[in-house]
């Protein structure tokens, strides 16, 4: 599960990171904020923890509760699945906000690059636009 959270929530932050750099260089106006950075350290955090918590937290539970993954033992098994979620969690609320933000820095692009309409529009006006 943690190698699949990995790999996802990997390939979702490089979608993010290339809008964020697409859209900072051509709207200069369109700032990521406090937001942007918090959901970038949350993701980032998330990713680590759900690494470490699934690998060498495997060994740190197996070590308190012998063999904990293999027999009944649902003390060990859920302080370990417990430690996953939180880290699970951190990189969601963290995409959250990296989508929030995504879409504000969009608005702010396309408002710019595209003309407000008011619903004046003859067929006139397509030959000033050429």
């Amino acid at each position: 599960l943690s190698v699949y959270a990995i790999e996802l929530g990997g390939l979702a932050m490089v979608v993010f990171g290339t809008l964020y750099w697409v859209l900072g260089k051509d709207e200069p106006a369109a700032q990521v904020g406090a937001a942007g950075n918090a959901g970038l350290w949350l993701c980032i955090i998330g990713l680590i923890g759900i690494f470490c918590t699934g690998y060498a937290g495997y060994f740190v539970a197996d070590a308190i509760w012998p063999q904990f993954y293999y027999k009944p033992i649902e003390a060990g098994k859920n302080a370990w699945l417990l430690a996953q979620l939180l880290c699970m969690v951190s990189y969601f609320v963290g995409a959250i906000l990296a989508w929030r933000t995504l879409g504000g820095m969009l608005r702010v692009a396309m408002h710019k690059q595209a003309p407000a309409f008011d619903g004046s529009w003859k067929p006139g006006d397509l030959e000033e636009i050429r």
